[in-house]
This record gives C-alpha cells, sequence and structure tokens, in this order.
C-alpha cells in the first residue's frame, strides 16, 4: 500500500521529471501489485494543476478526472 500526493497524479497527465516513475506506481496498481491511496483532496488538487497549466480545456480535464475516478485509489477523508 502506497499513499500518493497529486505531484505523482499530475505526472500521469503532464510529462514532467519522474513521469515514468509515476507511471510505474499506476500500473502496478491496476495491476493489482500495489494499492494505491490518497486523501480525497487530491481530486481538487489535480484538478487546479491540469487548470492552471494551460495544457487542458474544460473536457480533457474531466476526461483526466474520469480516469483518475476509474483508477479507483482508495480515497481517505483527512481526520
Amino acid at each position: 500500500m502506497l499513499v500518493i500526493d497529486a505531484s505523482v497524479v499530475t505526472k500521469w497527465f503532464i510529462e514532467e521529471k519522474d513521469s515514468s516513475r509515476a507511471a510505474l506506481l499506476k500500473n502496478e496498481h491496476i495491476s493489482g501489485k500495489t494499492i494505491l491511496i490518497a486523501p480525497d483532496l487530491i481530486i481538487y488538487e489535480v484538478t487546479n494543476v491540469l487548470l492552471f497549466s494551460k495544457l487542458f480545456g474544460s473536457e480533457e480535464i474531466k476526461k483526466c478526472l474520469q480516469d483518475l475516478y476509474a483508477l479507483e485509489i482508495d480515497l481517505i477523508n483527512p481526520s
């Protein structure tokens, strides 16, 4: 089980340093080799980064978020 933050998820959509390492984590989660969890605020944080990157339109951001939800990462409510 690994806790990820928005900097990891952002690398799945924006190519930057260590994007390949982030993709490896995602693929290990998809294959069931590891479980990814994240604070539920990650959705807002990733949306904000994608929006302000100016690389994506609103429909592309919506698709990125759908892809993120489809991964079924355990989102944890901070307490």
